[in-house]
């Protein structure tokens, strides 16, 4: 496998957390969480709310922190977002500096039928989000990992989570494979 940026990415409650830890297991790789990098930097905790108040300047800071964390790891899984919401619930498609300046070596994006997603963040986050929503979000997400791997030259797959043990041994294959057969 390549050095650097294994990018796990998807929509909130898509699964990234759960399948990240376990695929970090599976390929003795550290696993990280966007947010929680940026958080322990800022000394915030994003809440069930998930609202960001500087993009910008998180999307430094989490440059920074993976350019550390990549001189102690040859590779890392590194889950996140291309996009968000906002307070009102409107998708904000987060500043590409991360992308632009970081040694991602895939992105695997993770989608799901909104209606197990919008289950999903109800029992975790006692939210029950709009299924419009989340699907203009995943819709939003997808639409921003396929413009940086194309501009970025970054091999994208597009993976449907089916939320069981199969997930972890197929996602394995795409980590795995050999850049060329990993464009979506």
């Amino acid at each position: 496998m390549k050095s650097g940026i294994i990018f796990l990415a998807g929509i909130y409650g898509v699964g990234k957390s759960t399948l990240s830890v376990k695929l970090s297991k599976k390929l003795h790789i550290p696993e990280y969480s966007a947010s929680d990098l940026i958080s322990k930097y800022n000394d915030e905790m994003y809440g069930k709310n998930k609202f960001v108040t500087d993009a910008k300047n998180n999307q430094v800071i989490l440059t920074e922190e993976t350019s550390k964390l990549l001189e102690r790891n040859q590779s890392l899984l590194l889950s996140g977002h291309f996009c968000i919401f906002n307070k009102d619930f409107s998708v904000n498609i987060l500043p590409q500096t991360f992308f632009e300046k970081s040694n991602i070596i895939k992105i695997i994006l993770l989608q799901a039928d909104s209606s197990v997603i919008m289950n999903n963040l109800e029992k975790r986050d006692c939210i029950k989000y709009s299924k419009e929503n989340l699907i203009c979000l995943q819709d939003a997400e997808i639409k921003q990992a396929k413009e940086v791997s194309l501009n970025k030259n970054i091999p994208l797959t597009i993976y449907d989570m089916l939320f069981s043990d199969n997930d972890v041994s197929n996602v394995t294959r795409i980590i795995n494979r050999s850049d060329y057969e990993s464009f979506a």
